[in-house]
């Protein structure tokens, strides 16, 4: 089964690399709506090792699902799918939902927010804990893509957008 690839959200002329299809019993597959994110975050955590992740990676996927995940119940219909799957060294995080994505979305979370800010850190956190976050849609789906690289370490963005007091 094909999906059709999304339209880049980001700068005119700038597609994103284009993401190798899923193939192979390590494909996964998940539908989600509010109730289930929990399940869903255990699901994908058993799932970290038929992946070939460390437990650190296991749990680094686990944020990154918890997050576009529940933005996609937050700010999309309360639903939504996710896929992951691994092509050679990567492995890919694919959350979509049903709507078109508002705009400025590709460039949301590139920035931590300040500390006094209620929310808005989720995919400043999932660019943090990937190597790459690929943001698309079409006219009826959003489409966040995270890509994990396992033989590169990551190193969570720790900067903060002004002093705690």
């Amino acid at each position: 089964m094909s999906s059709p690839e999304p339209a880049p959200l980001t700068a005119a002329g700038t597609a994103p690399p284009a993401e190798p299809e899923p193939a192979g019993p390590e494909t996964f597959e998940q539908a989600f709506d509010g109730d289930s994110l929990v399940a869903l975050r255990h699901s994908v955590g058993a799932h970290g090792s038929a992946l070939g992740m460390t437990d650190g990676q296991a749990d680094d996927l686990m944020l990154i699902v918890g997050e576009l995940a529940a933005n996609a119940v937050r700010h999309g219909p309360g639903h939504g799918t996710l896929r992951l799957w691994r092509t050679g060294t990567e492995v890919f995080c694919e959350v979509s939902n049903p709507g078109a994505a508002p705009d400025g979305l590709a460039d949301l979370g590139r920035r931590p927010q300040p500390s006094t800010s209620v929310g808005g850190r989720g995919l400043w956190l999932v660019r943090g804990f990937s190597h790459d976050l690929r943001i698309g849609g079409t006219a009826d789906t959003t489409t966040c893509t995270a890509v994990i690289d396992l033989s590169r370490p990551v190193r969570p963005v720790v900067e903060a957008a002004d002093p705690i007091r």
